[in-house]
């Protein structure tokens, strides 16, 4: 609040309304009230009047000493005291103004701030009247005869004083609540949702119902989950029971003698041993020796039982469930006539049927298996309208340190067995391929060429003086399974010195040309 008690007490001063001029009994006072220049004189006479000086308009001396004391007379003792006492008010008046805040320290409180138009017209209004009474108490100094009446300064200040006491009680509140924080805090929020409550009532009310019926469906559906479940239990239970009195090996002796008949192998057949397992028969002879079996014969069987056992299960409470399948080059150690047979196999037991395997990943070296394989999955998805990314045609490679990478190739990319030989060499050069099957990948690229264009360029190395040539047949034949002693690791050996042979073979042959293009 301003408080300006002093100042209210000053405009009420009767003084201002009074004529305040000297004493009539002086001789000069009568012309002075004829002429009615009082406020004149006054001023000649403070500024003019001294002892034996001359006149200020005609030069002469006339200002004697008893016009001095007649004029002296005239502005007496009582005169004084009352110039002196509006002096002493007109002081008070203009300290206490300039006491008074200035607006722009009031605007310094953001609560003010907030409401400036406000203030600065009630603040404005109340300092203006106050100037103006400033003024008029100075005027009357100048001209004492004056009657001047001063405004009141009161309702302006109540006015004021009135704002700044509800910016005062904002103050007060904002205070208490910083005091009472966390539990202003607390009642804002409990607000705020029983607003939102309020406005979301509708579809709060919705949402539970909503809630509550699909609750009493979900509990609905549980219980009939439940019953299901009760019976798919007793219904395992039936077919345990019933799998147990049908399941057999006989069925599978005579699936894969049937296959072996099928694919020309009539030396030998299966038989059932005992209650759970079989035995070779060959010729007859009841107790044959399974180490005289050939390497094909003995892949033929173990690809057979692996078919059968894709198909069946290995106990009487195994469940139905899909089966991921993994074949590892089928064909390793067979003749050529049995790739498309297995091939055919693979066919008949994997992919004439829907969704009874999950996945089915079928590795190979050999790209004619591979090529008969692509073509019969293509067949089959192309007949069931399925796309053909279902099909995914992957190359492995691994690398120095042994480690395996995997690159999706196209259908352009597969090539026939001598240019997937020149391809191991390129990846070789990018560092993606492992060392230890360069030596082997050379000896195949070296007999598939010169055999085709009829030319030994083994006896050309041998009879060579040359004994790095002579090293570099050592070496492909050292460590590409020509050699009963090839178990040691190659990470000693420099490859790419080997592999400077081996160009050098086709340029000394005059087919650089040819070497140059399949390495492009």
């Amino acid at each position: 609040m301003i408080n300006l008690d002093n100042v209210l007490g000053i405009e009420k001063e009767v003084i201002f309304n009074e004529v305040v001029v000297g004493n009539e009994n002086s001789v000069v006072s009568t012309l002075i009230k004829e002429l009615g220049n009082f406020d004149w004189v006054k001023q000649g006479f403070e500024s003019y009047v001294r002892e034996d000086s001359k006149c200020p308009f005609c030069q002469e001396n006339t200002i004697t000493k008893d016009l001095k004391n007649e004029f002296e007379k005239y502005f007496d003792k009582v005169f004084k005291e009352k110039m002196q006492q509006i002096q002493n008010l007109s002081q008070q008046y203009s300290n206490y103004l300039e006491g008074t805040p200035s607006q722009n320290k009031f605007l310094e409180n953001i609560f003010i701030k907030d409401e400036e138009s406000n203030f600065i017209n009630l603040y404005s209004q109340l300092y203006h009247n106050l100037k103006t009474n400033e003024q008029s108490i100075k005027k009357k100094i100048n001209n004492p005869s004056t009657k001047i009446i001063l405004q009141s300064s009161q309702e302006l200040l109540e006015k004021l004083n009135s704002f700044l006491v509800n910016i005062q009680k904002k103050i007060d509140g904002y205070n208490e609540k910083i005091k009472n924080k966390k539990e202003i805090k607390e009642n804002l929020k409990n607000e705020f949702w029983q607003i939102m409550r309020w406005q979301y009532d509708d579809d709060i009310t919705g949402y539970e119902k909503y809630k509550n019926k699909q609750e009493s469906e979900i509990k609905k559906v549980e219980t009939d989950i439940s019953n299901l479940q009760q019976k798919i239990k007793e219904q395992d239970k039936i077919i345990l029971e019933n799998q147990a009195k049908t399941i057999n090996i006989e069925n599978t002796i005579i699936s894969i003698n049937q296959s072996l008949k099928d694919l020309g192998l009539v030396g030998f057949t299966i038989e059932k041993y005992e209650e759970k397992f079989y035995r070779i028969v060959r010729n007859k002879d009841k107790n044959p020796n399974f180490k005289f079996l050939s390497e094909g014969e003995k892949m033929i069987i173990s690809f057979l039982y692996f078919l059968e056992l894709c198909k069946g299960k290995t106990s009487k409470t195994e469940e139905d469930k899909k089966k991921v399948i993994v074949i590892d080059d089928p064909i390793s150690s067979l003749s050529h006539n049995h790739i498309f047979n297995v091939a055919q196999l693979i066919k008949q037991i994997f992919f004439s049927k829907n969704n009874e395997f999950e996945q089915i990943f079928v590795l190979t070296h050999n790209l004619y298996f591979f090529n008969e394989l692509r073509r019969i999955v293509e067949q089959k998805y192309k007949k069931e309208n399925k796309r053909k990314e279902m099909l995914s045609k992957i190359r492995i490679l691994k690398d120095e340190n042994n480690f395996s990478s995997f690159n999706k190739i196209n259908d352009n990319e597969i090539l026939n067995d001598y240019q997937a030989y020149w391809q191991i060499l390129k990846d070789f050069d990018n560092k993606e391929i492992y060392s230890a099957i360069i030596p082997n990948t050379m000896r195949n690229i070296l007999e598939h060429f010169f055999t085709f264009i009829g030319k030994d360029y083994k006896n050309e190395l041998n009879k060579s003086n040359n004994i790095k040539d002579k090293a570099f047949l050592r070496y492909i034949n050292r460590e590409s399974h020509s050699d009963s002693e090839n178990l040691s690791d190659m990470k000693d050996i420099d490859v790419k010195n080997f592999a400077e042979c081996f160009k050098q073979i086709f340029t000394d042959f005059r087919y650089e040309e040819h070497y140059n293009l399949m390495m492009k």
